[in-house]
């Protein structure tokens, strides 16, 4: 292979689709800081409280060697395309971001042990977290790609991706000898969590080279008549504004990137756990049941799970075979839909039911 990269020539090599590393690429790191404290109250209720912060260093991003800043748009942002005449496929490329991004979570856990076999732990969670790029795909097209943003060659910190900023969990475990010296234990579980962001984006033909992927944080006019802006005849505006007022964006800007969120997920499970009698010295054996979704199985409307969607919502696109900018900057808004965040996870919304039996030895 070394000998067949050495004898290529101009005449055959190519300039497109050629994924590559920054040859002063670092290993991203962490720094990260914690405190916490366990206090145990004459009631017997032991609380445990964390809080941890942490900090990106040289993180990994995507980029494309082969756009260059061609122009901006009337609001002041860049526009780019291709380097070379006749491009027809980018070169991303790996290497680490001179920003920096932060990460906060602070949780409290209640638990109490009772003499009677049975235990509860209660918890909280709270998590504020920025990335760069948040790397979603095992391949360097999608990995720069799927990120909203404004300017595609420098990515700024903003709310991660997989932030989930509240969760709050339960645990309940009951156990007792109903048999001679076999004890039953019941266990609930259930958590109940803010879903995950997602981004709300225009299309982005005219905006990146021959990239028509909508990924361009979406800009909010002050009103029909902002100069930033051209409505197309057909476009809805007052609708527009309508939703736009309705998600409190602040008119004359741009919306922040994963600002948008999925609906709360609630799970509940349950297990039951049965020692059996061992017929081996040093052995115990166990009868298990494990329900998943127990709410689900009580009722079919109950235990549905949401996500955010994979991609960034698309909210205003351009005319067709035309670009989201005009000669002068301005962008074009022709078309336009009112987003949804959620998407309906159906395999994870259905209950199971799993009966076991374990060998311990």
């Amino acid at each position: 292979m070394i000998d067949l990269v050495a004898n290529v020539s101009p005449a055959d090599a190519t300039t497109s689709g050629i994924s590559h590393i920054d040859e002063n690429f670092k290993m991203p790191g962490e720094w990260k800081f914690s405190v916490g404290m366990t206090h145990e109250f004459d009631s017997g209720v032991t609380m445990d409280v964390d809080l941890l912060h942490s900090k990106t260093r040289d993180a990994a991003i995507t980029l494309d060697s082969s756009q260059q800043i061609v122009g901006t748009t009337s609001t002041g942002q860049p526009i780019y395309d291709y380097i070379l005449p006749g491009q027809v496929e980018f070169n991303p490329y790996l290497t680490n971001s001179d920003e920096t991004a932060d990460a906060t979570t602070f949780s409290i856990v209640l638990s109490k042990y009772f003499d009677n076999g049975l235990d509860i732990v209660l918890g909280y969670a709270h998590t504020d977290a920025e990335d760069i790029s948040p790397m979603t795909s095992s391949t360097a097209e999608s990995n720069f790609e799927n990120l909203a943003l404004l300017d595609v060659n420098h990515p700024v910190a903003g709310t991660s991706n997989y932030e989930v900023p509240h969760r709050f969990t339960l645990r309940a475990s009951y156990e007792k000898d109903f048999f001679a010296n076999l004890a039953t234990r019941f266990t609930l579980s259930a958590s109940r969590e803010s879903g995950q962001s997602t981004s709300y984006v225009m299309q982005s033909t005219g905006l990146e080279a021959d990239n028509d992927f909508g990924r361009h944080l979406l800009y909010i006019p002050t009103d029909a008549s902002d100069n930033n802006v051209v409505f197309g005849t057909d476009f809805d505006s007052a609708a527009f504004f309508d939703w736009a007022d309705s998600q409190g964006y602040a008119r004359g800007s741009y919306v922040p990137r994963n600002s948008a969120s999925s609906k709360w997920n609630s799970l509940v499970n349950l297990r039951i756990d049965q020692e059996i009698p061992s017929f081996m010295d040093g052995t115990t054996g166990l009868l298990f049941l494990k329900v998943y979704n127990l709410a689900n199985l009580i009722k079919d409307d109950w235990g549905h799970q949401y996500d955010a969607e994979f991609f960034s919502q698309t909210v205003v696109t351009a005319p067709d075979d035309e670009n989201i900018v005009d000669d002068s900057g301005r962008y074009v808004y022709d078309g336009f839909r009112v987003p949804e965040a959620s998407e309906f996870q159906q395999d994870s919304s259905l209950w199971e039911v799993k009966l076991g039996l374990e060998f311990r030895f």
